[in-house]
């Protein structure tokens, strides 16, 4: 009965559809009170510039207007798909298309999660990623979030997957280069991830090295970095034909303000000399407000992780027609006045869904400590390193942006559910099978963390 269990999809389906139905059914209950509740802020630039590059072919936000190079063309070529709707409902379909592409993706992975490590690790995936407050409101929203995400989380996945593949490697190196590339011209946060992945292949190299007999896969890293390096230069390369700057984004123009500021706003005065190379002019802006990136980090990632997220709860309400006085009053003022009881309670599930999440990784932490998680340790040590530079980039820019939110954790959280996902995993790995693709038979044991 065991067996049967953990090889039925039933679970993992039944799972899927139940959070289908529900963020469905809200995000038609929303839309009905207001077609754009989705599509605001950055979300209208992106949709400007679809519409632009359909109308006229470039990628521009007028007809008139230079050539973009501040956002990115991923998400807007994303939108291009919907530019024959019917203009009053456009962005409505594209919201409830987002919300069923999102549980497709959500199948699909908790499937390849319940193949490896089991049925229970699949449904903690499904069940925390979907309870998040930022993957409850993102996915319906106009915005490059939850498309990045997903590219970043997918492209890891193909990269586990071909780290140990016998069969069909190439194309699991392909789907990963894919994603990674997608991912680079969707949202700017991998601008340096190839220093970051340059430092694992030499580590790996080094690794392989010194123990031939347990090595890693250096080539499916060097595929990426590959991969992640040349879309960024090749979109410079768009940029510099364009604009007769050799930029990848000029998002680095408030980032180097935001960073050599410290803490002040862009357009600021910037302290200490300019170089006119951003990636410089960044990292001795950091080195010059040491102090605020060191003490800040911590809080900022905290702000991100646990956070009321009392925005998302007035935007819909007042799209709802359910009055809340409370809009417009900080959150301590807000206390000390008295906060309404469906306030509270909506508080008090999204703090309590972050520190459930928070400890599942510990667990996962403590079995890993001990020994006992049943995954292969190059996987666990490949979605690490990514994470790691999520948590460093994230934490890095929130130490001088005041600004940032739960919507920075997005493309962190797969990972980190992930991990925790881990700590709850079957052994379904054969000692004789660490280097194939079948991984679906149970052993009476873990093998070692190797």
């Amino acid at each position: 009965m065991r067996g049967s269990y953990e090889s039925s999809s039933v679970p993992v389906i039944a799972v899927v559809g139940l959070f289908c139905i529900l963020k469905f059914g809200m995000a038609i209950a929303l839309l009905a009170g207001n077609s754009g509740v989705f599509l605001y802020g950055d979300g209208q630039e992106y949709a400007t510039l679809a519409e632009t590059w359909y109308r006229v072919g470039t990628y521009a936000r007028s007809v008139d207007a230079a050539p973009e190079i501040f956002r990115l063309p991923g998400y807007s070529a994303f939108l291009l798909l919907a530019q024959p709707l019917d203009e009053a409902h456009r962005y409505a379909i594209v919201s409830m298309a987002q919300v069923v592409l999102l549980h497709v993706w959500l199948l699909l992975v908790g499937r390849w999660i319940q193949r490896r490590f089991g049925v229970a690790s699949a449904l903690v995936f499904i069940t925390l990623l979907s309870l998040t407050i930022t993957w409850i409101h993102y996915p319906a929203t106009i915005h490059a979030d939850f498309q990045f995400a997903v590219l970043v989380f997918t492209g890891l996945v193909f990269s586990l997957e071909a780290a140990r593949a016998t069969h069909g490697r190439p194309v699991l190196l392909v789907s990963s280069a894919l994603c990674w590339m997608g991912a680079v011209l969707t949202r700017p946060d991998l601008a340096v991830f190839p220093a970051w992945l340059l430092v694992a292949v030499t580590a790996s190299a080094i690794w392989n090295r010194w123990r031939p007999r347990r090595r890693v896969d250096v080539g499916g890293q060097i595929v990426v970095l590959v991969a992640v390096s040349a879309t960024i230069l090749l979109w410079a390369a768009r940029n510099f034909l364009a604009s007769g700057r050799f930029t990848y984004t000029a998002v680095f123009d408030y980032a180097v303000d935001l960073f050599a500021g410290g803490q002040l706003k862009p357009g600021a005065a910037v302290e200490g000399p300019r170089t006119d190379i951003a990636l410089v002019d960044i990292v001795l802006g950091m080195a010059r407000h040491v102090r605020t990136l060191v003490g800040e980090s911590i809080p900022a990632l905290v702000k991100i992780f646990v956070s009321p997220g009392r925005w998302y709860l007035h935007r819909y309400a007042e799209v709802l027609g359910i009055p809340l006085e409370t809009g417009a009053v900080p959150f301590f003022a807000a206390q000390e006045a008295g906060l309404p009881p469906i306030e509270m309670g909506y508080i008090g599930f999204n703090v309590g869904v972050s520190l459930l999440v928070g400890a599942t990784l510990l667990l996962f932490l403590w079995r890993l400590g001990r020994g006992t998680v049943a995954a292969p340790s190059e996987w666990i040590a490949m979605t690490v390193w990514v994470l790691l530079y999520f948590l460093l980039q994230k934490a890095a820019w929130g130490a001088f942006d005041p600004g940032n939110g739960p919507r920075y954790a997005m493309s962190m959280y797969p990972f980190i559910v992930f991990l925790g996902a881990l700590a709850v995993a079957r052994p379904r790995w054969r000692e004789s099978d660490q280097h194939g693709t079948s991984g679906g038979e149970e052993v009476s044991k873990p093998p070692a963390n190797r």
